[in-house]
């Protein structure tokens, strides 16, 4: 009789051993998830930081080029319209200059315009709404981790929530 209560506080404790094992597999488990999902959103940001880098050098190019361009034009055709008449290239070449120059800067402007800003706004749309779901999804953990029975601190460190926010999470 002895010996089959022995036996029970025995496999009672090696249960309960073997329940504490699962919880902190579990834990270690999660812990893993959370940092594969920072470290998959921090190598996205740096791919889109890239891209986004160089288009946006790319069009600082274009337009630093346009405008050397444009000065460079504009000194030639002087010296040109020069040499052929002063008051003929001069009065021609100034109102054409200034027409053509104004109707296809302006045209030129707009569509950069258009196309820089709305590849801006993309952009930015796009970090905002990838920080927006990452927000969320910490704040979604952190709520079943505090409904798992998780410690605040731990809640903390692996999500990267402050204190307050985590215990403001309804359960």
């Amino acid at each position: 009789m002895r010996a089959e209560r022995a036996v029970e506080g025995i496999s009672r404790d090696y249960l309960k051993a073997i329940r504490e094992m699962n919880i902190r597999k579990n834990e270690m488990d999660r812990a893993q998830r959370i940092y594969d999902l920072k470290k998959e959103a921090r190598e996205t940001g740096h791919a889109e930081g890239r891209a986004e880098g160089r288009a946006e050098g790319h069009a600082e190019g274009r337009a630093e080029g346009r405008a050397e361009g444009q000065i460079e034009g504009r000194a030639e055709g002087r010296a040109e319209g020069h040499a052929e008449g002063r008051a003929e290239g001069q009065i021609e070449g100034r109102a054409e200059g200034r027409a053509e120059g104004q109707i296809e800067g302006r045209a030129e402007g707009r569509a950069e315009g258009r196309t820089e800003g709305h590849a801006e706004g993309r952009a930015e749309g796009q970090i905002e709404g990838r920080a927006e779901g990452q927000t969320e999804k910490a704040l979604e953990i952190a709520r079943k981790m505090k409904d798992a029975g998780i410690s605040l601190e731990q809640i903390s460190a692996i999500t990267g929530l402050s204190f307050e926010t985590i215990q403001g999470l309804s359960r």
